[in-house]
């Protein structure tokens, strides 16, 4: 069951920066480069796209799958793209008017025009009206371009994740796209060749 997904009920924000989201291709994208100070080049940019209140109630589990592509984060993906959620966020208004809790998600950093899927565990708030937010930072040596092609808030559990190849700590080794947390159930397959000097919390070992 899908309890939210829609572009047209997202409002942007934008604290710093010439830049702001847009829909283009019917994906919403945001980029720091762009034209300012009569030249086009990377630019300083704090830039929120803002969901309207989701219902996440009469379920006993949710996730957020996201559509996206990147290009030029330069291995900081995870850095300047980061999902919010607050409880009293008003719409329209500055977004540090109110109290954000930091979503945990390790995004895969693609570094092409393809899409990918990530699903994140939305587990801690089961029960509550959230406004969710991706909020979004660049700088003049640094300013990445993400496309998101869909966010839904659905009722479900993020899959297990199964390692399927060498480095744990790279995203797009893992069956979901994600590096797991430390509460994730985790499955290494016996066959499967790991990196030795890799980490991860609390395994589960299917053989």
């Amino acid at each position: 069951r899908v309890l939210f997904r829609s572009f047209g009920t997202y409002t942007t924000y934008d604290v710093r920066g010439a830049q702001s989201w847009c829909i283009n291709w019917a994906s919403a994208e945001m980029s720091g480069y762009g034209y300012s100070g009569g030249n086009y080049g990377n630019n300083d940019n704090e830039d929120w796209l803002i969901s309207s209140p989701v219902a996440i109630t009469s379920v006993s589990d949710a996730k957020m799958t996201m559509i996206y592509c990147d290009m030029f984060f330069q291995n900081n993906l995870n850095q300047d793209l980061t999902i919010w959620a607050s409880s009293n966020y008003i719409i329209g208004s500055d977004p540090k008017t109110a109290t954000w809790t930091q979503v945990v998600v390790n995004l895969n950093e693609g570094n092409s025009w393809s899409y990918q899927t990530a699903e994140i565990p939305l587990t801690e708030f089961v029960g509550q009206t959230v406004t969710f937010a991706v909020k979004y930072v660049s700088s003049t040596s640094r300013a990445g371009t993400i496309e998101i092609q869909s966010i839904a808030i659905e009722e479900g559990v993020v899959e297990s994740h199964f390692i399927t190849a060498g480095c744990w700590n790279l995203a797009s080794n893992w069956s979901t796209g994600v590096i797991p947390g430390p509460e994730a159930e985790v499955f290494i397959d016996a066959n499967c060749q790991l990196d030795i000097d890799a980490t991860v919390a609390t395994l589960n070992i299917n053989s």
